[in-house]
Order: structure tokens, then sequence, then C-alpha cells
């Protein structure tokens, strides 16, 4: 809607746009206000499991920066902390949003899954979180979503605010590039926007100006014309992981046997999580094989193959 020409449309009845299913891009948000005017824009916060909304920035009321809203009725909400610690607000420290209410879900059909799913009775989100000083929630990511570098955490929103501030960048992404010393290191995945695709040259020293820490700058940057998504229209990162897997992978096949004519596929499946599937062509010689094997298996993936 950001992108959406106005032709000088009188937008003076616009009274309310809701955004959910992940938080509202800061950068988006200040296009669309730009383009739209007026105040009009909620985010709405929940999660299936919690059969639907969590909070809700109401209509009447001022969005605290870019939170998700207050709770709404019979949700109530902590804070988990490093320490196990529970907080309620307001003005709790960050951690992981925990919830919970007469309408929380029994269970997945999987029990293995459900037995990490709670915490004392609490609905575990694992969504990264604080309560602010009005009661509002201000959701900072996925647990999942961190990036790992050598035992350095790195917030993915950072690199991707960073990068959706460039005029020429349409949507954003950061996932963990495999990486055989660090774990992982940071990727960023842009969509470029319309007609800037051969216009973001300048995008490396743009985001390595805004991100002072130097290990959370993107190793890489990979175009891509479309950004995969889910249903419901959220950035699908396990897809992005196997992306950045593959090329892990392929670069280091490329030194350790470059005419081998291997082939690598990332995967994801509930029994292995994000793994590696080799394919050795007919024919290959042992001493290529085993230096392909051997140089994957210095990366942080289970190999298949």
């Amino acid at each position: 809607m950001a992108a959406v020409p106005t032709g000088g449309a009188d937008l003076s009845s616009l009274r309310f746009v809701g955004t959910g299913a992940s938080t509202c891009p800061p950068e988006v948000l200040k296009r669309f206000l730009a383009a739209w005017g007026g105040d009009a824009v909620r985010q709405v916060y929940g999660m299936t499991e919690f059969a639907g909304a969590i909070a809700q920035v109401h209509h009447d009321v001022t969005p605290d920066g870019a939170a998700v809203g207050l709770p709404l009725a019979q949700a109530d909400v902590a804070i988990l902390t490093d320490d196990g610690k529970l907080h309620q607000g307001p003005s709790t420290p960050t951690g992981e949003l925990l919830v919970r209410g007469p309408q929380v879900f029994a269970g997945y059909v999987d029990a293995r899954q459900t037995a990490g799913a709670f915490h004392d009775g609490w609905l575990r989100t694992g969504d990264i979180c604080r309560i602010g000083e009005t009661g509002q929630l201000h959701i900072a990511g996925r647990i999942k979503d961190l990036i790992i570098r050598g035992g350095h955490n790195i917030d993915p929103m950072a690199l991707e605010d960073a990068a959706m501030a460039h005029p020429g960048v349409a949507l954003a992404a950061a996932v963990g590039l495999p990486d055989a010393y660090a774990g992982e290191v940071p990727m960023l995945f842009v969509v470029p926007a319309a007609g800037a695709a051969g216009d973001l040259a300048d995008l490396p020293a743009f985001i390595d100006a805004r991100i002072f820490e130097a290990p959370a700058r993107p190793r890489r940057i990979e175009q891509i014309d479309d950004m995969p998504l889910t249903p419901v229209g959220k950035i699908f990162k396990p897809r992005l992981r196997e992306l950045a897997a593959e090329h892990a992978a392929r670069a280091i096949i490329a030194t350790a046997a470059p005419d081998a004519g291997a082939t690598v596929q990332a995967v994801t499946d509930g029994i292995r999580g994000l793994h590696l599937r080799l394919d050795l062509p007919p024919g290959i010689d042992a001493d290529s094989a085993d230096r392909i094997r051997a140089a994957l298996g210095e990366l942080p993936l289970a190999v298949v193959g």
C-alpha cells in the first residue's frame, strides 16, 4: 500500500489501517504515512496457538513507537528473562513473551513439540519482547531468528531496518549464513524497489554506516526478485536459511573439488532440522568425494548423501 500511487485522491476519510502477521518495519510505516498522511496505522499481534489476537493498538490510542499494542481482554502477559524470572509490566526487561488465558490451545499433535511450548502454565510465544511504561508490548524479533556469531547474538531486525532505510530497497530480511569458524555470520536478502535493481551498489556502505558493531554487518548481501512469504504474508525465513546454507555449501565445494560436479541442496524437516543433501555424480573419484565431505563437515549442519 505504501507504494500505491494516490493520484491526488482525497484521503481525509482514512481512519484505520490494520497490520499484523509480523511487526511492521519502521521504514515501511514511514513511507506509508508520507504517502497517505494521518495517524491511521494500528498493529495487531497474535498467534494461532492463542486463538488469535494477544495485543492490539486500539484505534483511539496513540502507538508507543513501534509497539504492537496493549494486551486484550483475557490475555495475561509476562516476560521470561534468561535468569528464569517472570516480569509483568509495565516497564519490564527484555526477554521471551509468555501469555496465558482461557483461549490457549491444548497442545500440538506431536507431544514432543507440546512439551517445549509451555512454561509453568504460560504459553511461550518464542518472541523477544519488553513491556513499556504504558503497558504496550514491544516485539523485538523471534528468538530462533537471532544470528549467533561465535556466541555473539545479533538482532536481524537491526540489519533489516538499516537496509530498508535505503530508498532502493523494497524489502529486506537477514538470516545466519553457516560459517565453519563462527557458526554463522549475517547474510542479508533484499528485494529492490521498482526500477532500483541497478542502483544498490552503495548498499553495503549504506548499511555499514548504520551498524556500529562490525560483527553485525552482513557478510553477504543477495538481491532476489521475490521474498518468500507464508500464506499470511510473513517473510518465510526457513527458506532464506536454506538459500544461505546452499550458498555456503556451494562455495566450499567450489574450493574443495571445483571440477567434481557435486551438487548440494539445503532441506528443512522435522527430524533433522536444516541439513544438506549432497549428490555426488557417478564415477567421482574417492579422493574428491572425501575432500567434499570433509569440507562440508566443517559447517554446523548435518550432511546426508
